[in-house]
């Protein structure tokens, strides 16, 4: 088998066929199987997955049928299980672009063994109108060292360096990695940080310039405390698990600080807007963990929220915070 396509979903029964189609109309000369990573949705996804293993049963596969796992889990369950000398990725509400894009990445990678992992440019789509923003294109050389590419991926530069939706991979590299220390890939807040820096921090990394991906953005606001609540959440642990990603891959805090300080920044805006403090008690807990100092406009928006808690009031400062 040359290439294994991890595709997660949740609840994406308008959009999972737009992503496996994108993945069955791939022009290449070589096997490849699809994974689909179903994380027990409640509505049709499943159902309509299913179809798609009945018509392409030498193709897709659907993972067993199981609790909720969260998206780090559900992702490292499927490699765990895939064939594939290769791994690429699409998203349940994604699709590729490009119909040539798993026969020239695998291309590339074959032609490069020192390579780990080869991405591309991608777009934007609205969710609700399905209007395209404008493409997204990095400034990396066609092969860039693997530890520009891991400062970048842990100071969290904007745009996001390697969106792993764009990208194949070696798994046998990426085992290699996630078999020696399991504890620092599952169970976590997302699964492409620690995918990105594990692969980045010995190997270096290909770059095309094609378009291979529509990436669906929509507007989840997190304006109720319910969803401020997960954000937050989400926001401290990628602080955590970006800390404990440069402590195992030699990279200095202050090398990767501008960064963090804006991620901590956003979750302690999101972590004041859930009303919990507990979430706020959890995310100093942690930016002491990783040694980082907050900003001066932090720090004031902690002590304000503080003061207004005693004073039975709220006041949430803008989260607009320089570095």
């Amino acid at each position: 088998m040359k290439v294994s396509v991890i595709v997660l979903t949740y609840n994406q029964e308008d959009t999972i066929s737009r992503t496996l189609d994108s993945i069955l109309g791939q022009q290449v000369d070589f096997d490849y199987e699809i994974i689909v990573g179903d994380d027990a949705s409640t509505d049709r996804t499943r159902q309509i997955c299913t179809q798609y293993q009945q018509r392409y049963p030498e193709r897709l596969r659907i993972m067993p049928q199981a609790p909720n796992k969260g998206v780090a889990d559900n992702y490292f369950d499927c490699l765990e299980t895939a064939r594939g000398e290769f791994i690429a990725d699409c998203a349940g509400d994604d699709r590729w672009s490009d119909p040539l894009k798993m026969q020239r990445q695998v291309r590339f990678l074959e032609s490069h063994p020192e390579v780990a992992l080869i991405h591309s440019a991608w777009r934007p789509v609205n969710a609700a109108t399905g209007e395209p923003g404008d493409v997204t294109t990095m400034d990396f050389r066609e092969i860039t060292p693997g530890r520009e590419v891991l400062l970048r991926v842990l100071r969290h530069d904007s745009p996001w360096p390697v969106h792993l939706c764009t990208a194949t991979y070696r798994r046998a590299m990426m085992m290699a990695e996630y078999e020696a220390d399991k504890a620092l890939f599952r169970g976590r807040c997302a699964e492409d940080i620690s995918v990105i820096a594990a692969l980045a921090a010995s190997h270096p990394f290909g770059y095309e310039r094609n378009v291979t991906l529509d990436y669906s953005v929509g507007g989840d606001s997190v304006s109720n405390p319910a969803r401020a609540t997960r954000a937050a959440g989400f926001y401290r642990g990628s602080l955590e698990l970006t800390g404990l990603l440069a402590n195992k891959y030699g990279v200095g805090i202050d090398q990767i600080a501008s960064g963090l300080r804006r991620v901590h920044s956003w979750a302690l805006y999101l972590s004041i807007l859930s009303g919990n403090s507990r979430m706020l008690h959890e995310l100093e807990s942690v930016r002491r963990a990783i040694g980082l100092r907050p900003t001066m406009k932090s720090r004031l928006r902690h002590l304000l929220h503080r003061l207004s808690a005693r004073c039975g009031k709220h006041a949430l400062p803008s989260p607009t915070d320089g570095a």
